[in-house]
């Protein structure tokens, strides 16, 4: 039986530590099959939105946008199986 790694990072602001750690995971010898973003901020600055979004439309993450945005919440999104 072959075990499937998730990685899940609620995020909130942050832009530079985000995108940094998603690229270092994806940068992984063996990355996670499946990598999650649950998403609590409002806006990102664009150079962040479109990272966010290519790598979302390729497949690399799944990025879910909670709403309304804030602190709480990243635990309780909208993540269906």
């Amino acid at each position: 039986m072959n075990a499937e790694l998730s990685i899940v990072i609620p995020a909130y602001g942050r832009d530079a530590v985000l995108v940094d750690s998603i690229r270092a995971l994806q940068a992984l010898p063996e990355p996670a099959d499946e990598g999650l973003v649950m998403d609590q901020t409002a806006t990102y600055e664009p150079e962040t939105e479109a990272a966010l979004s290519g790598w979302d439309a390729e497949g690399r993450i799944r990025w879910i946008r909670n709403e309304p945005p804030g602190v709480v919440g990243a635990d309780k999104g909208k993540l269906k199986s």
